[in-house]
């Protein structure tokens, strides 16, 4: 995990531990990196490890900082997913996001708990037409 990944604090979206079906895209023509499907007709997702977490709080939210979105695919959508007992992953936290939509959008985690017991490992599955410039965990 890289530095600064701690709550309340915005983090590159391209700066992930791991990821499938994922590109790094331009955020806009001019500046910035952002991360997309590779192909917009399957999910893709970024794994982000080692957020440290807030002393003793159990409700967390992700924010996103949407660039955009495209009807091109199945409509976009953002899940939130904490590791689960033997390799699986459970979503703790979903949105769909309107096509044209371009803004910070904001996800409530249904466990916050499931994020402690992983030791702030999440993952971020990215449906559709849709770019990520900026991930914060509150």
């Amino acid at each position: 995990p890289g530095p600064g990944r701690r709550t309340g604090r915005w983090f590159g979206s391209g700066n992930f531990d791991a990821c499938h079906n994922l590109a790094l895209v331009p955020e806009t023509p001019l500046a910035g990196t952002a991360i997309a499907p590779a192909d917009a007709t399957r999910p893709g997702w970024a794994l982000y490890r080692g957020w440290s977490l807030a002393p003793g709080a159990d409700e967390h939210e992700v924010l996103l900082d949407i660039v955009s979105t495209s009807p091109i695919g199945p409509a976009p959508s953002v899940r939130v997913q904490a590791p689960g007992p033997a390799d699986t992953w459970n979503t703790v936290g979903s949105a769909k996001v309107a096509a044209g939509y371009s803004g910070e959008l904001a996800i409530q985690l249904r466990s916050g708990a499931a994020l402690r017991k992983s030791d702030g490992t999440f993952r971020l599955v990215l449906e559709g037409a849709v770019k990520v410039s900026g991930v914060q965990l509150k």
